[in-house]
């Protein structure tokens, strides 16, 4: 059996969101663990860089299915019906043109690690 969708993350990208992940965890353990009376003002800001992290990892990806070409980029989600795709090439990282003439790019597929 077929799988309906199929999804593609580069596993490096993948895996340094993970250790940046896993690294805000373990400050926000160490913060409960030595001054709790701290964790008030560290807390938004080790959950927004998780989240980053999460966002940048996990959540970033080309999808692809029978009907269409799903690219998320960290917050913006771009579904691409296979009739309007002209082109997918790779420039500095992949690339997706559209017949109307604009280019949307991927962040998981950049041209650096961190996209």
């Amino acid at each position: 059996m077929i799988p309906e969708e199929r999804t593609f993350r580069k596993w490096a990208l993948t895996a340094f969101a993970g250790a940046g992940f896993a690294l805000a965890a373990g400050i926000m353990f160490a913060v409960v663990i030595s001054h709790a009376r701290d964790l008030f003002y560290g807390a938004p800001f080790i959950a927004l860089f998780a989240y980053g992290f999460w966002l940048l990892g996990w959540h970033s990806a080309v999808r692809l299915d029978r009907e269409r070409l799903i690219v998320d980029n960290l917050l913006v989600r771009h579904v691409i019906p296979w009739g309007e795709l002209s082109e997918i090439g790779v420039g500095n990282g992949l690339f997706f043109r559209l017949r109307d003439g604009r280019q949307i790019g991927s962040i998981m597929y950049g041209g650096s690690v961190i996209g």
